[in-house]
């Protein structure tokens, strides 16, 4: 663009002298014309031109390169940098945080106290003591049935000693220097009995509870249930509900019928069973 703005600065001035020629020479003179521009001249006029080229093509390349961004930055140019927050909102928002943080301590403590409060007043203090009252009937209960199972454990270990000076007396009943040896088996029986010992049977008619008698026996009946005990055979030994030796009876087995018909009838379905598979 700057060579053809000089070229057309020179091709201007040439028929500017043109016209000053025919204005001010005379007819005989009037050999001046854009022809009669001397050789010199153009050849001035086109050193320039390029002179004036090479200056604006320098003057692009210096400003390319002193360019911070470069061609980078020239492709960056349309990219809008993001706007910095004021400070004023930033420290609003600093503030802000802190009240929080503040005010979740204060709840925290406002906690603690209504705690401290239920706690020690006349509510809390009534609450507590019975809790404590509770707490030691609880360890009470747990001590003494600790301390009945101890001792059930220990005495069951002389049982046998018990039955074998009964089975003595009865062996020897007729003899009359085993007879001032009897009381040994009262004496044992009547320390073990001030200990807790004691004696339970069967009751007719109940469900036998297996885990405090055994069925010795069983028996097809038309007046027991089954499960049902039908007669105690030996009395069980216990210290407060803890089972040293079981009691014995007969336990019933319910209708011969009913049992009979039962049995039958899932023989029938097993039968039953057996020919479909077949089938």
């Amino acid at each position: 663009m700057t060579i053809f703005r000089s070229a057309l600065t020179i091709v201007v001035a040439s028929l500017a002298s043109i016209a000053t020629c025919d204005a001010f020479v005379v007819p005989a003179a009037r050999s001046c014309s854009l022809f009669s521009v001397s050789p010199a001249h153009v050849i001035s006029s086109a050193s320039s031109l390029r002179a004036e080229a090479g200056e604006s093509e320098g003057e692009a390349a210096e400003a390319s390169a002193t360019s911070p961004e470069g061609g980078e930055g020239q492709q960056g140019e349309g990219e809008e940098e993001q706007p910095k927050e004021d400070p004023e909102v930033t420290a609003i928002k600093e503030e802000i945080a802190a009240l929080e943080a503040k005010i979740k301590s204060r709840r925290n403590d406002l906690a603690s106290i209504i705690d401290s409060v239920e706690t020690y007043s006349k509510a809390g203090y009534a609450r507590k003591v019975a809790e404590m009252d509770q707490i030691s009937k609880m360890r009470g209960a747990a001590s003494k049935s600790n301390e009945s199972t101890a001792k059930a454990t220990i005495l069951q270990d002389f049982l046998p000693v018990l039955d074998e000076l009964k089975a003595l007396d009865e062996k020897y009943a007729g003899d009359d220097f085993a007879q001032s040896y009897k009381a040994l088996r009262w004496d044992l029986n009547n320390a073990m009995t001030a200990l807790g010992m004691s004696e339970y049977t069967a009751e007719v008619g109940a469900t036998a509870d297996r885990t405090r008698v055994v069925a010795v026996e069983e028996q097809y009946s038309d007046d027991f249930a089954k499960g049902a005990v039908i007669s105690p055979v030996a009395v069980g030994l216990e210290l407060q509900g803890n089972v040293m030796r079981m009691a014995e009876c007969v336990v019933s087995l319910g209708s011969e019928a009913d049992s009979k018909a039962a049995e039958e009838e899932a023989a029938d379905g097993d039968a039953a069973a057996e020919t479909g598979t077949d089938v």
